[in-house]
């Protein structure tokens, strides 16, 4: 049993490594955002006050109570579940920082350097256009910024102390780096497996109480959503 998430950025090729992981570890393979692509994330005070020693997820979740994110709030609930259920490979930023208290989820930031993440994206745009790959890049890395810090608070997602593996692409192959992320995975006893759920039961009801705050309807899974590496 195992639940792992990777963090990265447009061209890192995280996509080929989760792959490699999942059909290694026979995980289920998902792509989730909490926060969909192009979010006007107005202002970090609409949440609560971030206190120094608040966690990401009390972070998080007061956003999403500021804000009164509905969708937000049933895609953070979904999240909980998968990571419940167990044999669950996660690709996403802000659920890697929502879940940075589990202790028995491993967290993975997958990078590489911008000279190797601009000639992928041009693969990827069949063009060789090397300026409109890196503006692509930078966009996409000042969102993500952006949202960790207005979020979370974070203002260093670089920050090795943030995860518990930090995986180079350019460095090794992919499946060379899969290797390194299956040794690094978290397989927990039946004893851990079970505080872990009691844990995830336990956000779910902090989810569920600002649900209810808001006067928002129980919302089904809204399904796994998928974002190019």
């Amino acid at each position: 049993m195992a639940v792992i998430v990777l963090a990265s950025g447009m061209g890192t090729g995280v996509k080929y490594v989760a792959e490699q992981v999942a059909r290694r570890l026979g995980l289920e393979l998902v792509h989730r955002e909490i926060f969909p692509a192009g979010l006007e994330l107005t202002s970090a005070g609409q949440g609560a006050p971030l206190l120094a020693k608040s966690s990401s997820w009390d972070a998080g979740l007061a956003w999403l109570r500021g804000a009164r994110h509905r969708e937000g709030l049933a895609e953070l609930e979904n999240l909980c579940r998968l990571v419940q259920r167990d044999n669950v490979l996660i690709c996403g930023t802000t659920p890697l920082h929502y879940l940075s208290a589990l202790t028995h989820v491993t967290k993975i930031r997958v990078r590489t350097t911008m000279a190797l993440r601009v000639r992928r994206i041009m693969a990827c745009m069949g063009a060789d256009e090397p300026e409109l790959a890196l503006g692509k890049i930078l966009q996409s890395d000042q969102r993500q910024s952006e949202t960790l810090r207005k979020v979370f608070g974070i203002t260093d997602l670089e920050n090795p102390s943030l995860y518990d593996g930090v995986i180079d692409t350019g460095r090794e192959p992919a499946e060379t780096c899969a290797l390194q992320i299956v040794k690094l995975a978290t397989r927990p006893t039946a004893t851990q497996a079970l505080a872990r759920s009691l844990a995830i039961e336990a956000l779910v009801g902090q989810i569920e109480a600002v649900r209810a705050e808001n006067g928002f309807p129980a919302v089904g899974d809204l399904g796994a959503s998928y974002h190019a590496p």
